[in-house]
């Protein structure tokens, strides 16, 4: 499995076609809310993730709308991040405090 594969998943992109239906339709505000039979298809799981994930939100009973805010952050690339020098530093630190107490203290119970 690679680290980065070259292809998105089908799950992700079912999302993004979803999204991008619901632009086409101009359903990006509560005014503008699809009702649930006019939305696009798309399984009810995935359909489940992007509600719980805010990029689909609810208007009046039965209708939803695409919240573009959250989109944004749906579809942004995650890098992963690297461990901060800082943390580092502070780690060796602790641990060099944590071994070197002892050795003090018994130096000097001799």
């Amino acid at each position: 499995m690679a680290l980065f594969p070259e292809r998105t998943p089908p799950a992700f992109d079912a999302d993004a076609a979803f999204v991008d239906a619901m632009r086409q339709r101009g359903a990006t505000s509560p005014a503008t809310a699809l009702r649930d039979r006019d939305l696009p298809r798309l399984s009810r799981e995935q359909f489940r993730n992007l509600l719980d994930r805010g990029v689909l939100r609810e208007g009046a009973p039965g209708t939803f709308y695409l919240y573009e805010h959250a989109v944004v952050a749906f579809s942004a690339p995650q890098r992963p991040r690297a461990f901060p020098a800082r943390a580092l530093v502070k780690s060796v630190l602790f641990w060099l405090i944590v071994i070197l107490i002892p050795v003090i203290i018994l130096q000097f119970s001799k």
